[in-house]
């Protein structure tokens, strides 16, 4: 804590440094390894988000909630109201499939190739743009995009000095406070800027509390074709599990019951620390150095270091397991922690060159992770002594990540740019010691990819433009998905990815209709299962594919006469997908009376075709939108998600059903002069009460009784209710 209050002793008088020099009028550039960003020539189907866009919504919820209105996303929250645990799928591709990018530095985990936006609190309020690219896209760090990249970049630099504080309070005690401040440019060479946040929720689900802080620090240099910045964010966050989900027979009775904490109710008194408390921190350091006329230079270092534990309460559990002793007992309830402690670090580049007619840009980078995994217990209630530094299981793990890609567009005449695009991707993960059920193991796999793309794009004309493209794309199992088979290990997933596309533009209407294929071998598919720390358990499907279109469609209806505002302006996005699996084999495992599993007696169902789970067909947004009165602002946000299936199986017996909601945003924004401002705003979301579920998992089993007779499939599902109407409002000052 002392941290922080040394953060707000810096932050609050950064408004106050060099004001005299803040009027410089010099441009800086936004920090980005612009190698990985794709740009307006380049043919690949993508949105972007500005800075004030986000803003809008940037009212306490999650960032995946910003981008919920974008072309065939969809967002859901373990805790039902978009704090906490909150996660999105982009074409039915969850976001271990998603590669995300802060500053073309790789935020995925590289071990479970997740996004844990609850690690990074308030990211949104330090982010200047985000640039989503649907399908593969183009190269960029980190592992293969399956579904989209979402590239974010954070704040660029602001020439004045500034100041800002904002709060909103909303439903379920929600809080959020922002402080923010810059220096502006001190002697047309030197800022520095900071931020303080802090959020809070009891949440829409039992107990879903959320404590979360983070501070991010920009500092730059600028020495006339140099530019050096420093970029260092962290996050803290406590928040107690809600990942067991809602068993089906309490969604009409009890939408808000949690089993956390109770061992899924062997113990009538939840268990009050049943948390997530996790630490991480970040730091890039980038040098930008302009070469020549077309030449530039771009290098960038980083580390990523993170540290925490899962908290559970655990029910008669075998004292030997845990490297425990009692005289009374060889079983007892134990509080147990589950600890991940790891570093992730490298070094990127990205050169240059550009004229009229060619672009072109090579990259690079190595990364290395190194992780360990161990539990400890901190409670026994039959022990008369508990060592909390024993670990009762460890293991370790290694992986090095080392990729090169040279990519270029080249316009042969005035309205037409080719495309290419290839990347070599060397992959080398090592595992070692057992995990949190005393399984042991010993991995070590190295993977070569070669990841090609092409195309090609034609400007007919200052408003229209068409483009095609083809991709290929690789990836490697993550660390769970290794463990589990290791005994037939899993081959990489591969992706080809065909792209068509027509834009058309002009000053106040845009439109964007692009359709694709995505085609997949070995594609490692959500299974409808979890883990016991609720990350999705996956299957491979040796054949399957994603078939679409994609419309997205922004205009202004009207505007007034007097001063040229919206009066009137609307959006809308629709996706229309088919998503299949060739060949799929379902296996129901089967257990004996002791609960233990049984190779030899799975139950086989085969599908010559099935849909593909959590990828609905239909997915769309709708935003209407009005400043009746100059800077006073009405919005009306409304979300389809047709049906999805919890597993692979097509059964509308275990699905999630077609569901809709609405949200509505109102601000109002009082000017000052010199850039200073007070903005006012309140949101109702869901304000038309709808009772749905975003999320959930499902699982079948078989038993056999003492008599050795089989049972029928039992079939269980669990679902995410998210929370029925409720609001936020605020203010946002900028001093």
């Amino acid at each position: 804590m002392k941290k922080i209050y040394v953060l707000v002793l810096i932050i609050l008088p950064i408004t106050l440094l060099a004001q005299q020099d803040s009027t410089s009028k010099v441009v800086f550039q936004d920090v980005i390894v612009n190698a990985v960003k794709a740009t307006d020539k380049d043919p690949h189907t993508q949105t972007a988000l500005t800075k004030a866009q986000l803003n809008e919504r940037n009212t306490g919820r999650d960032l995946p909630y910003l981008l919920d209105q974008q072309p065939n996303v969809i967002v859901t929250s373990d805790a039902g109201a978009g704090t906490g645990y909150t996660g999105m799928r982009i074409r039915g591709s969850d976001l271990s499939r998603i590669n995300v990018t802060i500053n073309g530095i790789p935020m995925n985990d590289a071990e479970s190739q997740q996004v844990y936006f609850v690690d990074m609190p308030d990211l949104a309020s330090s982010t200047n743009a985000i640039q989503i690219q649907r399908g593969v896209g183009a190269s960029t760090n980190g592992g293969g995009a399956f579904g989209a990249s979402v590239n974010m970049q954070t704040n660029g630099f602001a020439p004045h000095a500034y100041g800002r504080f904002a709060t909103n309070y909303g439903s379920f005690n929600t809080w959020k406070h922002t402080l923010e401040g810059g220096s502006g440019l001190i002697k047309d060479k030197f800022f520095i800027e900071g931020r303080l946040s802090r959020i809070s929720s009891d949440g829409y689900i039992d107990r879903a509390k959320s404590d979360l802080w983070s501070y991010y620090i920009h500092t730059g240099l600028l020495l006339n074709k140099t530019k050096i910045q420093l970029i260092h964010f962290s996050g803290f966050e406590k928040t107690y599990q809600a990942w067991n989900g809602v068993p089906e027979d309490s969604l009409n009775t009890n939408p808000r019951f949690n089993s956390a904490g109770t061992d899924y109710g062997a113990n009538p008194v939840p268990w009050s620390n049943q948390i997530d408390n996790y630490r991480q921190h970040y730091v890039q350091l980038f040098l930008n150095q302009t070469l020549s006329r077309y030449w530039s230079l771009n290098v960038a270092g980083f580390t990523t270091i993170g540290k925490g534990y899962y908290e559970e309460y655990k029910v008669d559990q075998k004292l030997s397991k845990y490297q425990l002793v009692s005289t009374t007992a060889t079983r007892a309830d134990v509080i147990r922690r589950r600890w991940l402690d790891n570093i992730y670090y490298g070094g990127l580049f990205g050169i240059g060159y550009e004229n009229k007619k060619v672009d072109v840009k090579f990259g690079g980078m190595f990364s290395q992770y190194q992780g360990k995994h161990y539990g400890t217990v901190v409670w026994c209630r039959e022990c008369e002594t508990v060592n909390s530094s024993i670990h009762y299981y460890y293991s370790t793990g290694l992986k090095r990540d080392i990729n090169f890609f040279a990519k270029a567009n080249y316009s042969p005449v005035k309205k037409l740019v080719l495309y290419a695009d290839v990347q070599y991707r060397f992959v080398q993960h090592a595992i070692q010691g057992n995990n949190n059920d005393l399984v042991d193991f010993a991995i070590k796999n190295t993977w070569h990819f070669f990841n090609p793309k092409v195309g090609l794009k034609v400007f007919i004309n200052a408003k229209n433009q068409l483009y095609a493209s083809f991709a290929m794309a690789n990836k490697e199992p993550s660390r769970d998905e290794q463990i589990n088979n290791q005994n037939s290990p899993l081959q990489p997933e591969t992706l080809y990815d065909a792209e068509l596309g027509y834009q058309y533009k002009q000053k106040r209407f845009s439109l964007q209709v692009n359709g694709y294929f995505m085609y997949y071998k070995n594609q490692l598919l959500l299974s409808g299962k979890l883990n016991d720390v609720g990350n999705p358990i996956k299957i491979n499907t040796p054949k399957s594919y994603r078939a679409g279109v994609e419309l997205n469609a922004d205009g202004v209806l009207w505007v007034a006469k007097s001063d040229k505002r919206p009066l009137l302006s609307a959006g809308l996005n629709l996706s229309y997908s088919v998503n299949r699996i060739l060949d799929f084999q379902e296996k129901v495992p089967t257990y004996d009376a002791d609960y233990n599993l049984l190779d030899t007696a799975y139950m086989v169902n085969n599908y010559k075709t099935t849909t593909i789970a959590f990828s609905p067909s239909i997915v769309g947004g709708f935003t209407l939108a009005s400043e009746p009165i100059k800077n006073f602002q009405i919005k009306l946000l409304l979300k389809y998600i047709s049906r999805q299936y919890l597993d692979n199986t097509q059964s509308a017996e275990r699905s999630i059903k077609p569901y809709a909601y609405g949200d509505i945003t109102l601000s109002y924004l009082y000017p000052i002069k010199d850039h200073k401002s007070v903005r006012f705003n309140f949101s109702i979301y869901n304000f038309w009460n709808q009772k749905y579920v975003s999320n959930g998992y499902t699982f079948r089993e078989r038993y056999v009784a003492t008599d050795g007779t089989v049972s029928d499939p039992a079939q269980y599902n669990f679902y995410y209710p998210q929370a029925g109407i409720h609001c936020t409002g605020g203010i946002d000052i900028n001093f």
